[in-house]
């Protein structure tokens, strides 16, 4: 048995090649062959949610020529099967749990918590967790050298609007008091831009962030930047 595959359409309308909605709008329908009528509610719902499904299909040759055309267009495209779509929605109750443990001030320990938290955030995706990488069917050494919080800000751009707010609040609740987290974000911004472009960054992140005074601020602009450059045009699992 074939198994179905589902081509997620992100929202980053308008910041690529200058294009507008309308001119987004026809590339969808000529990708996919949609009516208007179909293409506007898509993007309507992509809009609301930060994503939509643009097809459900057994035939992966299809997806993939479909997601070629957008991704090529500036659009952000993922293929994805059905178990990541549902080991999404698992990841986002887990969030929305630890986000609750972080944030409730009538919990007891709930500073201890938010260390323990802030603590794995900052730490490597370790040894240990090759074990959750199989049981997840992640590839092997496909989160080598990256801090877990560098794992948050990248895919933070390829999840729901709901999910991205959960791991916005996170990141500004679990580094609210931490004295470092300017000088620690300014260092993994410019090393992950450096992985993803093969460029050094220099001074332009700490210029940039020595205008910040909000943590969301932090996390809009990283996310912002680094989401589009992130390899997901088409992924494959």
């Amino acid at each position: 048995m074939r198994r179905r595959s589902s081509l997620h359409l992100h929202v980053f309308f308008g910041r690529a090649k200058g294009e507008t909605q309308s001119d987004f709008a026809s590339q969808i329908q000529q990708a996919t062959g949609l009516t208007n009528e179909e293409v506007l509610e898509v993007i309507n719902i992509a809009q609301e949610k930060g994503r939509v499904i643009l097809e459900l299909s057994t035939d992966l040759e299809r997806l993939i020529s479909i997601g070629a055309k957008l991704s090529s267009c500036g659009l952000h495209i993922t293929i994805r099967s059905g178990r990541d779509t549902f080991r999404e929605e698992v990841a986002g109750l887990l969030l929305k749990w630890v986000l609750e443990l972080c944030s409730n001030p009538t919990r007891q320990f709930m500073q201890t918590i938010t260390q323990i938290v802030c603590d794995e955030l900052l730490s490597t995706w370790g040894k240990d967790s090759i074990y959750v990488d199989r049981i997840l069917g992640n590839p092997p050494d496909g989160s080598k050298g990256f801090l877990q919080i560098d794992l948050m800000l990248l895919h933070s751009s390829c999840v729901s609007t709901e999910v991205k707010t959960h791991i916005r609040q996170l990141y500004s609740i679990v580094f609210a008091d931490f004295p470092q987290r300017k000088r620690i974000i300014i260092s993994r911004f410019a090393t992950l831009y450096r992985k993803l472009t093969g460029k050094s960054l220099g001074p332009l992140a700490k210029d940039t962030f020595a205008m910040f005074n909000k943590l969301e601020e932090e996390f809009d602009f990283v996310t912002s930047v680094l989401g589009p450059l992130h390899p997901y045009s088409l992924v494959m699992k």
